[in-house]
C-alpha cells in the first residue's frame, strides 16, 4: 500500500492542506493498486495504430485488486479512443488479487487475453465468481495456470460468446466444466 490516500477520496479542504496519511482511521481511504495494468486511450494524444502486442512478463504481483482493468465499454473516459488489440501476461505470480481481471473488448475490434504461466496464490479475498470477466473478445487464453487459495468457482465469466476460450494445464480444485461459465444477464465492467 501507498504512504498517503488517493486525491480522488479527498476533501477539497484535505487537499489544500496538504496529503492524509494512510491508516488514520477515516472512512473511504485508499492507497492500495487497483490494477497491476490499466488500459487509458483517451483523446488527449492521437493514437494512429491499434495497440497491440503488449506483454507483461516475469514478475511478481502482490495486493493489487486486479492484473488487467480493460473497460471498452464506455462508461470510462480514458478508455474510449482506440481499443486494445491484445495483451498478454506470462510467467507471473500473484497473490492477494481481490478482484477478476476485466477484459471488456469492443463489439467491432475485440481483444485478445493470454495469460500463461500464471501461480496465483493466498488470495482469500477474492470477491467474484470467476477470474476473468470477459465480453467481446476474440481469444481467451489460459495455459498453465496454477489456482491456490483463490475462491473462484469458474475460471472465465462471459458476457458474449463471440470469441473462442482456450484453458489448458490448469492447476486448480475446479473441473474441466467450471472453466467458462455464461453471463445470466448483460453486465458491464464497473468504473475504477
Amino acid at each position: 500500500p501507498g504512504k498517503y490516500s488517493h486525491r480522488y477520496v479527498l476533501t477539497e479542504e484535505e487537499k489544500k492542506s496538504g496529503a492524509v496519511a494512510w491508516g488514520d482511521g477515516k472512512d473511504n481511504r485508499r492507497s492500495n493498486m487497483v490494477s497491476a495494468f490499466t488500459y487509458y486511450a483517451d483523446y488527449s494524444f492521437p493514437i494512429e495504430e491499434r495497440p497491440e502486442n503488449i506483454i507483461i512478463k516475469d514478475c511478481v504481483i502482490e495486493n493489487t485488486d486486479r492484473f488487467l482493468h480493460y473497460n471498452y465499454s464506455g462508461n470510462e473516459r480514458w478508455q474510449i479512443n482506440r481499443p486494445l488489440g491484445s495483451i498478454t501476461f506470462e510467467n507471473i505470480k500473484a497473490k492477494g488479487i481481490r478482484l477478476p481481471l476485466n477484459a471488456y473488448g469492443d463489439a467491432k475490434d475485440p481483444v485478445t487475453v493470454t495469460m500463461k504461466n500464471i501461480d496465483i496464490s493466498d488470495s482469500p479475498e477474492f470477491t467474484a465468481e470467476a477470474l476473468v470477466h470477459a465480453c467481446h473478445y476474440e481469444k481467451i487464453v489460459l495455459d498453465h495456470i496454477a489456482l491456490s487459495n483463490v475462491p473462484c468457482t469458474k475460471l472465465v465469466k462471459r458476457w458474449s460468446e463471440d470469441g473462442d476460450v482456450r484453458c489448458t494445464n490448469i492447476e486448480s480444485a475446479l473441473s474441466e466444466e467450471a472453466y467458462v461459465c455464461d453471463a445470466t444477464e448483460a453486465f458491464f465492467s464497473d468504473t475504477i
